[in-house]
């Protein structure tokens, strides 16, 4: 995912736009396979949508698309890596897992490994400014906050594959409406055929 937005965005989509169709024909092509739309419409889900599209994909993935070309996919990737040891403090700290130190020092001891392997292999890290990377840690922050969302507000009665469609066209339409508001364009005669070539290899 960070290797093509990264090629999309060097070439001059913008990462708002590039989130937009990713979510877009991603949600389309499981709302085909779910073969309804009318389940989706119901308000629970709807809020659930919102929540879950937020924070499980626009947020996080609209900050990897912009920092990928500025801190580059090593240190953009590490942050996916993250979100496990956010998640399970997250759930000690509400109640929802019992205080394990074995899995907290196992997954610390992960993370740490494969941050000090992105150090070592970026030696130019110190040059960029450090709230690019106090940004990044946005990303495992946000995907850790919907893990646990969907953990305890998990529609009953609805296939995976309506709640994976719901969310991602309700993320798409979020994506779209701050495009519109921040003037960024969503078609431009400068996408070319190859870049929309990358864009739906992206959403596929």
């Amino acid at each position: 995912m960070l290797a093509l937005s990264k090629t999309a965005t060097a070439q001059g989509m913008p990462p708002i736009t590039y989130a937009f169709w990713q979510t877009l024909i991603a949600g389309l092509l499981l709302l085909g396979r779910s073969h309804s739309l009318r389940p989706m419409v119901h308000k629970p889900l709807v809020i659930y949508f919102l929540i879950s599209g937020l924070t499980g994909i626009a947020l996080p993935n609209v900050i990897a698309f912009y920092l990928v070309n500025r801190l580059g996919t090593g240190f953009t990737g590490i942050m996916y890596a993250l979100p496990p040891i956010f998640t399970f403090v997250m759930s000690i700290a509400i109640g929802l897992e019992k205080n394990n130190w074995r899995r907290l020092t196992g997954l610390t001891i992960a993370v740490l490994a494969c941050a000090w392997i992105i150090i070592q292999r970026h030696s130019g890290m110190s040059e960029s400014p450090v709230y690019w990377y106090a940004l990044g840690l946005l990303i495992p922050l946000a995907l850790s906050i919907g893990n646990v969302y969907r953990s305890v507000a998990w529609p009953a009665h609805t296939s995976p594959i309506t709640l994976a469609a719901g969310t991602l066209l309700t993320c798409a339409v979020i994506l779209g409406v701050y495009a519109k508001s921040a003037q960024t364009p969503l078609l431009s005669a400068e996408f070319d055929r190859d870049l929309w070539k990358v864009v739906v290899l992206q959403g596929e």
